[in-house]
Formats: structure tokens, C-alpha cells, sequence
């Protein structure tokens, strides 16, 4: 089979539609930001769907002959390797996005994370198929890791190419990050609803396989919108010059491997500190004594503040820079990290939702800039690559919100809280530094 076969097989989308002109119209972006919810939507949802599936769920259904900190442990094992294969993503659907259009890549990307949480939704447990059901369960992790590492960087691209006129870039590419509101909202009010309304064995047996269908049918929603759509301007403009260069990625890599690791580290603050308080912490809140409904229910309100909030950055971006909305958010999560858990410890209603909102809020108020921020930074020729590759490698960076914050609640109990907050500053910190030393990109031209 020759290049040119192999190219049609991969490539069913058509790359080079005609378009009447270059700029686009306020009617045209709403329906590209709008689409590309969908893309972060699903990928939160699963993060958060995932982790606490992994604490709750998957020790019981998968690994049920072993004992509960080992089955725990295989079941955290099995969640993290979904976030470390994310580079690996980026490295392919970033190749296919610079390569072959980044409608291309957002359509397979999805396309492939809908059928890892179908499949994640099937597969039988341990009753049923033995070990052998945990090591499907392993492998559909690894599949929904490669291609949920491919869905934010060609999305983000994706729209600013076709707001490359506008002077409301961050705004506009804020619509593929506000999926991560909408996909805490989902994922922590789908388990509110899921422990309200289902016995605990409804919620074993099929609540929780339901709440993964679901994710699989947003994926569907998402492939058929972005086939009605057009493809980046920018790309087709590659493509009629003849500028497509043959390794995007490791061109990139070669290029600026110091740019997209400073982006990376810039945005560490934000993935990390929102691994802490969205997932971690929903566990630390029921050991404590809150209820379960009461953490539920404190997330949930959590995730329309991040939608405000974030959406308040993304204007503020496109006003007074980029770095300016991350500064301001870097230094806002720092101050309130002590509060935050000052807040929560008192257990009462009122503190605890107070606490997680605002806490979360300004964490991802930067969130709002980064859609603009990563894309800005890299030529069109590489910048599907560049932009998922930093967006990407932040993941494994944030290995260390998932580590410590456990190891420290093991060994310091009651007294833990202060050392995760410490290690929340230290992380904002080294984001802070990281900023320091990244240019502004506001009246970076896209093309």
C-alpha cells in the first residue's frame, strides 16, 4: 500500500473546503466556540469521572481478590497511566493536526475517546471475566489517555485560527477550555445524582457504567457537530503554499522544547491545584466527616464558578494580556490555599461550599487565557504540535498533586492539610517563574 493509500485511509475529512474570505464572522465563531466544548467537556468529565470511579468503584468490581489497599492501588495505578500516556497524544494527534488538518485531529481524537468509554462502560468485572477484566479496564485507560492527549491542543487551535482577525482571541478559545466547568459540573453532579437517587449495589452493579456511557454519547455529539464545520483557514492556507513540513513534532520538539516546557511549567499551577480540590480533596472532605452529598453538592456549585470565572479571565486577556490574568491567578490561588482548608475543616455547610467555590474560581481563572496563550506562542506550521505538547506535558508534571497530597495525609493525619497547602504555594511558585520568563502574546499575529 503506498503513502498517498495509506494518507486517504487515515484522512476521510476534507482538508481544503473553499471559503469565501478569510476573516470570520460573530455568528461563524460562536459555532466553532460552542463546538469545541465538547472536546475539554469530555476530558474533564472522564478525569474526574475516572478518579473517582478508581476510589470508589473499580477496587470492588475489578479487584475484589486481593485486599482493599491493593485493590485500591491497582485501581489509582490504572487512572494515573491515563494521564501519563497523555504526552504520548499529543505527540500523534498534534503530528495529525499539523500533517492533516486539525478538524482531522479533533474528529479521530474524539472518535477515539467516545469508544474507550464505551468500552470502559462494557467490560465486565471480576465475577465475570477474572483478572482479565482489569486488564481490559487498563488498556481502554491507555487508549482514553493517547486520545484525550490529543482533543484540547487541536480544538484550541482549531478556533483561534478561524478568530485570527478578532480581537477577542482569548475569549473565543476560552470556549474550548470551558469544558472543564461544564465537565466537574457533569461528572460531580452525575455521582450526586448517582448516590441521591441509586442504592449502593444499583450504583455498583450499573450507575457508575452509565455515568461513562454518557461521556461516549458527548463524544458522539461532538464528532457530528465538527463534521459539519469547516477547517482552520490557517491550515488550508498551508496547504494551498505547500508549507505542510513533513515532522511537526519533532520539529517542534527540536525547535522549542525550551518554550514548551515553560508553558507547561506555567500551567502546572493550574492542572495541579485543580487535581488537589476537585479529586483529592472530595475523598479528604468525607474523611474528614463531611458528607458525601455535602462534597457533591460543594463541587458541583464549584464548577459554574469556574465557568464565571474563567470566562471573566478570557475578557480580561484579550484587555490587559495574558500573562497579566495568569499573574493575577497564580498569585490569588497562593494566598487562599491556607484559607481554603481553613474553611473546609470547619465542616460546616456553608464554609465548605464558600471554600471550594472561590478556591476553585481562582484557580482556573487563568484557565481562560491559556486557550490563546499556548497556540500564540508556536508558528502554524508546528502549532497544533506545540500547543498540545505544552498543554500535555503539564500532566506529568502534576504527578505530584496526586502522589503527595495521599502520602501526606498518611503520614501527617490531621496535620496534613498544612503540608498540602505548603506544597500548593510551592507549585504556584514555580508557575510564577516559569511566567516570568514567557513573552506576551496579545498582539501576536495568527497565521
Amino acid at each position: 500500500m503506498g503513502k498517498d493509500q495509506i494518507e486517504k485511509l487515515i484522512m476521510p475529512i476534507k482538508l481544503c473546503e473553499k471559503q469565501k474570505h478569510m476573516g470570520e464572522g460573530k455568528s461563524t465563531l460562536i459555532k466553532y466556540g460552542v463546538a469545541s466544548i465538547s472536546g475539554s467537556t469530555i476530558e474533564y468529565y472522564d478525569f474526574i469521572l475516572a478518579g473517582l470511579a478508581a476510589a470508589l468503584i473499580w477496587p470492588t468490581i475489578y479487584y475484589p481478590e486481593v485486599s482493599s489497599a491493593l485493590g485500591l492501588l491497582y485501581s489509582i495505578l490504572t487512572f494515573a497511566l491515563g494521564i501519563a500516556v497523555r504526552p504520548l497524544g499529543a505527540y500523534i494527534f498534534g503530528f495529525v493536526g499539523d500533517r492533516m488538518g486539525r478538524k482531522t485531529s479533533t474528529v479521530w481524537s474524539l472518535i477515539m475517546m467516545g469508544l474507550g468509554s464505551l468500552a470502559v462502560s462494557l467490560t465486565p468485572g471480576y465475577t465475570t471475566l477474572g483478572i482479565i477484566g482489569g486488564l481490559l479496564l487498563f488498556i481502554w485507560r491507555i487508549a482514553q489517555g493517547i486520545a484525550i492527549g490529543g482533543t484540547w491542543g487541536g480544538f484550541a487551535v482549531w478556533v483561534i485560527e478561524h478568530a485570527k482577525d478578532s480581537k477577542w482571541r482569548a475569549f473565543w478559545t476560552n470556549f474550548t477550555s470551558l469544558g472543564v466547568g461544564v465537565g466537574l459540573l457533569s461528572s460531580a453532579g452525575g455521582f450526586l445524582l448517582a448516590i441521591t437517587l441509586l442504592s449502593h449495589s444499583a450504583l455498583l452493579s450499573w450507575g457508575w457504567r452509565l455515568l461513562f456511557g454518557i461521556g461516549a454519547l458527548v463524544a458522539l455529539v461532538g464528532i457530528v457537530v465538527r463534521l459539519r464545520l469547516a477547517e482552520s483557514p490557517v491550515f488550508n492556507e498551508l496547504v494551498a503554499k505547500k508549507e505542510i513540513i513533513k515532522q511537526p513534532t519533532i520539529t517542534v520538539l527540536k525547535e522549542q522544547w525550551p518554550r514548551i516546557l515553560k508553558l507547561a511549567a506555567l500551567f502546572n499551577y493550574q492542572i495541579s491545584l485543580f487535581y488537589i480540590a476537585a479529586a483529592f480533596n472530595l475523598g479528604y472532605m468525607i474523611g474528614i466527616g463531611i458528607s458525601p452529598y455535602l462534597a457533591f453538592l460543594s463541587t458541583s456549585i464549584a464548577a459554574v464558578m469556574i465557568i464565571i470565572f474563567q470566562t471573566i479571565g478570557s475578557i480580561l486577556g484579550d484587555k490587559i494580556g495574558r500573562r497579566r490574568v495568569i499573574l493575577i491567578g497564580a498569585i490569588l490561588s497562593a494566598a487562599f490555599a491556607f484559607p481554603y482548608y481553613i474553611l473546609i475543616n470547619t465542616r460546616m455547610a456553608g464554609d465548605v461550599i464558600l471554600g471550594q467555590s472561590v478556591f476553585l474560581a481562582v484557580v482556573m481563572f487563568g484557565f481562560g487565557v491559556i486557550g490563546a496563550l499556548m497556540p500564540e506562542n508556536f508558528p502554524s506550521k508546528y502549532r497544533n504540535s506545540g500547543a498540545s505538547l505544552s498543554y500535555q506535558l503539564a500532566a506529568p508534571m502534576s504527578a505530584v498533586a496526586s502522589v503527595v497530597p495521599p502520602y501526606f495525609l498518611t503520614v501527617f493525619g490531621g496535620q496534613a492539610w498544612i503540608y498540602i497547602a505548603t506544597l500548593m504555594i510551592g507549585i504556584c511558585v514555580a508557575s510564577l517563574i516559569a511566567l516570568a520568563f514567557t513573552a506576551e502574546t496579545i498582539r501576536v499575529e495568527v497565521g
